[in-house]
């Protein structure tokens, strides 16, 4: 069984319709099984929409408003130290520092737009940070050590990113990295006949991120990446190999300040990581003639979903008193997936802070889940 990850949709399902394979049991009996009943894919990634996160970044516009004056749409220091750390769980800094101070939320979430990396950080590793011309460049290495059987599998990531604050209004970053899943495939796993033990499987992206001011109080904020994939298998199971293999994602994220009066206004367009072209090889197996033989037929499969899952995000907050802040969001998903025939899915946030007291909730309207938090701080 094959447990596919977000980026792929439903392009097995479509590859492997009205494909048999056959199961035997103690008796040699061959039982037809649909192919396409073998994979599954796991639920679409969505922008967040956590009642916790949202309330963690409902804060005073005003004092927001008074950040932005100092410091322009930029909101990293000018005056960042070189540094270097090496840990037995390593978080890759030069990933966090291409997502990190992005604008919209939609450009700052890596599971989100980067699946690959952000599934195999951690274990060993360094982090080296280092001032370069007029911007920072980060270098991230990271090993992690997976028992798979009887055997140890090795999982690494190389990442380089650099920023550079061109002025307070026009911002860019630059990404570039390696990944190497061992027996995952932009986090795809099987087992089984699927099973992907003792495969290699590579991937190289690059991402760019751009963000300036639009006039004095609204910025745009740009991002996309891109990455090619292989996968070389060495098992007798259905996969025989997974051949140029690539994908995208992007972000397009307005700001703005002031609207109607201490209040801020985002709006956001992004599409999380998707498959845009590539074959998986595949060896089905048939039924066996009367010697007992199994005779095999080859196929290549398109792994090209049949929708583009796009993400529409409206946010705004307000200042209704010197104490208190109240906000909204509102999330439409069309093609949840990348699966065309995909259901629309609406989900709504709003709530306030007052002093110390958090209050919100949020709702969605295909699952029909309530989500609810209330939080009261004490600080001295």
């Amino acid at each position: 069984r094959a447990n596919l990850s977000r980026s792929f949709g439903d392009a097995l399902e479509i590859g492997l319709a009205n494909t048999n394979t056959y199961f035997y049991d103690a008796l040699d009996g061959g039982f037809a099984v649909g192919m396409n009943d073998l994979a599954f894919s796991l639920n679409p990634v969505k922008p967040s929409l956590s009642v916790k996160s949202e309330l963690s970044n409902l804060s005073s516009v005003s004092k927001k408003l008074l950040h932005f004056k100092d410091t322009g749409w930029s909101e990293s220091s000018d005056d960042r130290k070189g540094f270097f750390n090496a840990s037995v769980s390593s978080s890759p800094s030069a990933l966090n520092n291409f997502y990190l101070n992005a604008g919209a939320a939609d450009l700052g979430f890596a599971a989100y737009s980067m699946p690959t990396l952000s599934g195999i950080q951690g274990g060993d590793g360094f982090n080296l940070g280092l001032n370069m011309g007029e911007g920072f460049l980060t270098t991230s290495f990271t090993q992690t050590n997976i028992s798979n059987n009887l055997e140890n599998e090795v999982q690494s990531s190389f990442i380089t990113s650099y920023q550079q604050e061109i002025s307070k209004d026009l911002t860019y970053s630059l990404m570039f990295g390696l990944a190497d899943e061992g027996s995952k495939f932009l986090g795809m796993t099987g087992g089984g006949a699927f099973d992907l033990e003792g495969s290699k499987s590579n991937t190289s992206l690059a991402g760019a991120k751009v963000r300036f001011g639009v006039g004095e109080m609204s910025s745009i904020g740009f991002m996309a990446a891109i990455s090619k994939s292989e996968l070389s298998e060495q098992n007798q199971g259905f996969v025989t190999g997974i051949d140029n293999v690539t994908a995208d994602t992007f972000a397009l994220s307005f700001d703005t300040f002031n609207v109607f009066g201490n209040d801020k206004l985002s709006v956001s367009l992004s599409q999380p990581h998707r498959v845009n072209s590539g074959t998986m090889g595949m060896q089905i197996a048939g039924l066996a003639d009367s010697d007992g033989n199994i005779p095999y037929t080859y196929h290549d499969i398109g792994l090209t979903p049949s929708g583009r899952q796009v993400d529409l995000s409206i946010g705004y907050s307000k200042d209704i008193s010197e104490n208190t802040t109240i906000g909204a969001r509102f999330i439409h998903t069309k093609e949840a997936g990348h699966v065309k025939l995909a259901q629309d899915e609406n989900s709504i946030f709003a709530g306030i802070t007052y002093k110390n007291l958090n209050l919100g909730g949020s709702y969605v309207d295909v699952s029909n889940r309530v989500e609810a938090e209330i939080n009261y701080t004490i600080r001295w």
